[in-house]
C-alpha cells in the first residue's frame, strides 16, 4: 500500500455538479502535506514530479500520481507542465487498470498532480473524462459499452 491510501492523510474537496458525480470513483481534490507523507512512506519523494514542472520530458515510467493504489497507468496522453495560484504541476489523461484493456469511460480520468509553491502540500485532482470528450482530442477511443 503506497501514501495516498490509509498511510497519509489528505484533506479532501468533494467537487459538486460535476457531469459524472454521483459514482463511487467521485470527482475530488486531495490536499497532502508532503511532511506527511515522508514521514508515512520514508522512500516518498517529490523529485520526480519536481523534475517533471521543471521541464524534464517524462520518460517511460509512471508519471507521479496520488493516492497510490493496486492499478497501473496503461496510458498518459496530453501531459502537460500548468500553473495555479499558488504553485504548478502536470496534467494528463490517464487510464488504470490491472490489464491493458481498450481506453472505455470507466478507466479513464484527467489528473493534475501539483505541488504548492513552498513545496509543503501535494495537490491532487482526479476527474472522470468521458469518451466523447476523448474524441475531440484525437485520441482513439472504443466506441461500445465498455
Amino acid at each position: 500500500m503506497g501514501p495516498g491510501n490509509s498511510l497519509a492523510n489528505a484533506d479532501q474537496l468533494l467537487l459538486q455538479g460535476y457531469a459524472l458525480s454521483g459514482r463511487p470513483d467521485n470527482p475530488q481534490l486531495l490536499l497532502y502535506s508532503v511532511q506527511d507523507l515522508q514521514q508515512a512512506v520514508p522512500s516518498f519523494t517529490i523529485t520526480d514530479l519536481q523534475t517533471l514542472i521543471n521541464g524534464q520530458a517524462p520518460g517511460v515510467q509512471d508519471l507521479p500520481y496520488l493516492p497510490i493504489g493496486e492499478s497501473a497507468q496503461i496510458i498518459r496522453v496530453k501531459y502537460k507542465v500548468v500553473s495555479f495560484r499558488n504553485g504548478t504541476g502536470i496534467r494528463y489523461l490517464m487510464q488504470q487498470g490491472q490489464m491493458t484493456y481498450p481506453i472505455n469511460n470507466q478507466n479513464i480520468f484527467y489528473t493534475f498532480q501539483g505541488l504548492t509553491s513552498d513545496g509543503k502540500y501535494w495537490v491532487s485532482v482526479r476527474l472522470r473524462f468521458p469518451i466523447r470528450s476523448c474524441r475531440k482530442t484525437g485520441i482513439p477511443c472504443r466506441t461500445g459499452r465498455a
